[in-house]
């Protein structure tokens, strides 16, 4: 059966699978008067992004065909719950945002425009590593785009007494100079001449 004639007759759907990607959207588009949004790989690479002491981290995320239809883009983590960890459609929708990011999460105004759907999480804590995914959601049906596996790294024990014994040695030489000064001014009222 040709495409011609699938077109024509906008039927016997399990035939689809032998024709082109290109030809599927055609005759969706004269049948049914739309196009289907292309599906992004199921099987997409584990992104794997590390941090230690950092202000805040960006989760990538990118989607390179045009939206045709309003989506939702959503990042969750399928082992909270609830497992939302945050939620845009025409503007940022957090009702459903887990606890553990509230007022930690962002992602750019012009996402939906520019395709870049990556989340910025401020202020990553240890319990924030974990698995991430990104996808999209129209008519119900949702889209994995990307996977993100993020390791919030502790800092090391030797970084810790490093910056403990600077803030002690800092202490000690302020307080060694204080005094210093302080004989110094007592001496000089003393060594005065009287007028």
């Amino acid at each position: 059966m040709t495409a011609k004639q699938l077109v024509a007759q906008c039927s016997n759907i399990r035939k689809w699978q032998l024709l082109s990607q290109l030809e599927i959207d055609e005759v969706q588009h004269k049948c049914y008067g739309k196009r289907e949004e292309p599906k992004a790989s199921q099987d997409s690479l584990t992104v794997k992004v590390e941090v230690q002491w950092s202000q805040s981290v960006v989760l990538p995320c990118q989607y390179s065909q045009g939206l045709q239809d309003m989506v939702t883009v959503k990042w969750s983590r399928l082992d909270l719950n609830p497992n939302t960890v945050h939620q845009r459609r025409e503007g940022d929708n957090l009702h459903n945002q887990n606890e553990l990011f509230k007022g930690r999460t962002s992602m750019r105004p012009d996402a939906l425009d520019s395709g870049d759907f990556s989340l910025t999480l401020r202020e990553p804590k240890l319990s924030d590593s974990g698995n991430y995914t990104c996808s999209i959601i129209s008519d119900e049906e949702e889209t994995k785009l990307s996977d993100v596996q993020l390791h919030v790294k502790e800092i090391p024990i030797w970084a810790i007494v490093l910056l403990v014994l600077l803030v002690l040695l800092l202490l000690a030489v302020s307080g060694s100079l204080l005094f210093h000064f302080r004989q110094y001014l007592k001496l000089g009222k003393f060594l005065k001449p009287n007028v």
